[in-house]
């Protein structure tokens, strides 16, 4: 039992290594964080993209479409205010 133990231990000591190590390389390989100001232009661009996407949908008949638009528009600006609030003063 106590052999088994020590197996269990030197298996979650290697597993945890590796984890390590796979974080390091995700670190390495992952794209830049994108700064508050690109994140804002970001939503706005998708609201405006949706809202000309609305329009289209409503003009054509499909109304299901253009719900569909209008809720992901509800969504975005929310994030927006999420992001604008959460920046602070001068940000």
């Amino acid at each position: 039992m106590v052999q088994r133990a020590g197996h269990l231990g030197e298996f979650n000591a290697a597993l945890a290594a590796m984890a390590g190590a796979e974080r390091s390389e995700n670190r390495r390989t992952r794209w830049p964080r994108v700064n508050e100001r690109r994140l804002r232009s970001m939503y706005l661009i998708g609201i405006v993209l949706n809202a000309v996407a609305l329009v289209y949908a409503a003009l054509d008949g499909a109304l299901l479409f253009a719900g569909t638009f209008g809720l992901v528009m509800a969504y975005l600006g929310v994030r927006y205010w999420m992001v604008v609030s959460d920046s602070g003063p001068g940000g």
